[in-house]
């Protein structure tokens, strides 16, 4: 909810001609077509947690949150923007409306998750924070220190003697986490000379230029 009113805000915010048929602002809300609950198993088009992994990965995680705000959408069909924007938040995003969703729908392992997650990251910020009512001594020693949660693609293992594009040794290359699925940075990596440089790891095949990596293409083994 948080999220869409965000987006709404952002609609025709400075007054200007506006060409025809885009005089009014409309913001669409697009619904998968078999509903919510089988994002609750895996995910599509970024809302609801891929399949298969052993934590709750994804963009948009929070079904039950998704679910409570398709909610007020059909069954307030006006909206009083700023002035019902507490009312939409809270009934969208409060604990207790989204618990009681969740067991409505059947959905209370998953909405476990999604809390336990949510606990876990905050959790994870707190013991890194940096107080600054105190002297700064020293940063935390750890490099996967972020300012914005996200996944993480998988880190592959170059064969030794590999030369990047530009003609320097390269070890490592870092996938997208989207190129990543089904992967654990522990496959063999095979290399062919290019240009471009053709990179190949399990199933997937990309190639490697001046450009940056190329879209990966899986093929059959």
């Amino acid at each position: 909810m948080d999220v869409l009113l965000q987006r709404i805000g952002r609609l025709h915010r400075h007054k200007r001609p506006r060409p025809a048929g885009y005089q009014t602002a409309r913001a669409v809300v697009l619904c998968p077509e078999a509903g919510l609950d089988p994002l609750t198993r895996a995910a599509d088009n970024g809302l609801g947690a891929f399949a298969g992994g052993p934590s709750l990965a994804g963009v948009y995680v929070d079904v039950p949150g998704l679910a409570a705000t398709l909610d007020q959408i059909e069954t307030r069909p006006i909206w009083q923007i700023p002035a019902m924007n507490r009312q939409l938040v809270e009934a969208a995003t409060h604990p207790d409306a989204l618990s009681a969703l969740a067991e409505a729908r059947g959905w209370q392992s998953y909405y476990q998750r999604v809390t336990g997650k949510a606990l876990a990251e905050m959790r994870t910020a707190g013991l890194v924070l940096l107080d600054r009512g105190k002297p700064l001594e020293c940063f935390p020693d750890e490099e996967k220190i972020r300012t914005r949660l996200g996944e993480e693609g998988v880190v592959l293992r170059l064969p030794p003697g590999t030369l990047g594009a530009f003609g320097t040794p390269i070890t490592r290359l870092a996938l997208p986490t989207h190129w990543s699925r089904g992967l654990t940075g522990e496959e063999m990596v095979y290399v062919e000379k290019g240009p471009p440089m053709t990179i190949t790891v399990s199933q997937l095949t990309m190639p490697y230029g001046f450009a940056g990596l190329g879209q990966g293409a899986k093929h059959d083994t």
